[in-house]
């Protein structure tokens, strides 16, 4: 009996520790990923609101800046105009404003304005800058494989950050291979992989979690 009684207390020891260390690797998991924006929070992590928004508000203001010049360029590359590059970057500037005048006054019900401008602390702004600058990295002229390569470690990185980005990687790797050959498009593919692995460890704690 008393020994049965020492197996269960060792047991029950073993478990405290075990989910005292899970719930570490969860916390500095949320640390690494609030970096990089992933949507869903991790259960237990404890991340103060401080800490939180020290990293958040700073990368969201950074990431709609580097979305603008990003746009700007792609526009460019895409036309060889500037006026269209200024003008794509304009649009995308305003659009939280003039999402009510193209959709009525409920494009602002769930609080579109704010997580598109970055004030809601989403990965909305972390999202559209690394598509954008993907996108101009593909569209520049004279783009090298190191380029391409780049780009597809954004467009793997904005996958991470947000699941449906990955339409846009796909859409990549077929134009490019459909454009400019499917050598080319090896780099890009290679890039894409890049964090594949981190994906799939968030994937059972936050994006399928219930």
């Amino acid at each position: 009996m008393a020994r049965r009684r020492h197996c269960d207390e060792g047991s029950a020891g073993r478990d405290r520790r075990r989910a005292r260390d899970g719930a570490e690797w969860r916390r500095r998991l949320r640390l690494v990923t609030a970096l990089g924006g992933a949507d869903a929070a991790v259960p237990g992590a404890g991340t103060s609101a401080r800490l939180g928004i020290a990293f958040a508000f700073p990368l969201a203001l950074s990431a709609n800046i580097a979305a603008l010049v990003a746009t700007a360029y792609a526009g460019f590359y895409a036309t060889g105009r500037r006026a269209v590059g200024l003008t794509a970057a304009a649009a995308l500037a305003i659009w939280p404003l003039l999402s009510a005048v193209v959709a009525g006054q409920s494009a602002w019900e769930n609080g579109t304005w704010l997580v598109d401008t970055g004030l809601a602390l989403y990965t909305e702004p972390l999202s559209t800058a690394l598509v954008t600058v993907a996108l101009a990295l593909v569209l520049r002229s004279g783009r090298t494989d190191v380029q391409l390569a780049l780009a597809g470690v954004l467009l793997s990185y904005a996958t991470f950050v947000k699941l449906t980005n990955g339409f846009a990687l796909a859409l990549a790797v077929v134009l490019v291979a459909g454009f400019l050959g499917l050598r080319r498009a090896l780099p890009l593919v290679a890039g894409s992989f890049s964090f594949v692995p981190a994906l799939a460890a968030y994937w059972p704690i936050g994006y399928v979690r219930g």
